[in-house]
């Protein structure tokens, strides 16, 4: 409306224009709608907060929808399928731990009964298309390529290696982009406070039942994040939401401050 540069022509999908928002692709804006859906369902107010949780949420799966992004809804079913566990299992013992057996044995199955690795097999199931999923194969191997032969200070903000064919030199992963353009200490620093954050956070038992929802509202945003990371580059806005989530869950794994809102609130 106030004028400015004109957004770069996206193909359209299912015969829908996808869906900016105020973000620089479609794909930013379906990874943030998608990252408030356990923000939405867990973080309402008595007495309605069922309610309010179906509400909220169905507007993010909404927002997520239009922007026809197989990155944001992979995060966004992560945080169904984490949702409906934690709804339904929550009166078995070890269910987490159940859980990340199911998920070791079929990491397992799909490592020895396919001639390409998991991850491969992610990146090649989880898009739109066939021409999308295997370019996203050749940005790993070309990308992890570059990662082994600049392992500690990464390319900086040169131009990473890859055949003269891709011409765009985009890459739609945000762990592996980290690792090449600033070396794998950087990307193993990052991924290690998100998961040091998550297991003090998982540990840790809270005295105010809001600290308790807002803490698994931030473990299955996380997860979710995480996980579409593999298959989309975050930047600008949404790296600023991404690093402020990981400040988020800091603040709730420090006892004190936490012990600090549990007097304020009365929950002792």
């Amino acid at each position: 409306i106030l004028g400015g540069p004109s957004l770069p022509p996206i193909e359209p999908r299912m015969g829908l224009h996808r869906a900016y928002g105020s973000f620089d692709h479609p794909i930013l804006f379906g990874i943030f709608c998608a990252s408030s859906f356990a923000l939405a369902y867990y973080l309402n107010d008595p007495p309605k907060r069922l309610k309010n949780a179906v509400v909220r949420a169905a507007f993010t799966i909404g927002g997520t929808f239009f922007s026809l992004s197989a990155g944001a809804f992979s995060a966004l079913g992560v945080q169904i399928f984490f949702v409906g566990w934690d709804k339904f299992t929550k009166n078995i013992s070890g269910r987490w731990s159940i859980l990340s057996g199911i998920f070791t044995v079929i990491w397992t199955v799909i490592s020895l009964s396919s001639n390409r690795s998991p991850v491969k097999v992610f990146l090649t199931y989880f898009t739109f298309s066939p021409g999308t999923g295997y370019n996203r194969i050749r940005i790993w191997d070309c990308g992890t390529a570059e990662v082994a032969r600049h392992p500690l200070l990464g390319i900086g903000l040169g131009d990473w290696e890859r055949p003269e064919w891709m011409i765009s030199g985009s890459m739609d992963n945000f762990w592996l982009a980290t690792a090449v353009r600033y070396g794998l200490p950087s990307v193993v620093a990052l991924a290690g406070a998100v998961i040091w954050i998550g297991w003090n956070l998982a540990r840790t038992r809270y005295r105010s039942p809001d600290i308790e929802r807002s803490r698994a509202a931030w473990l299955i945003c996380m997860v979710g994040l995480s996980i579409a990371g593999s298959t989309v580059h975050y930047w600008n806005a949404l790296f600023c939401l991404f690093v402020f989530l990981i400040g988020s869950g800091a603040w709730m794994a420090l006892p004190e401050a936490t012990r600090r809102i549990s007097l304020s609130s009365g929950d002792v």
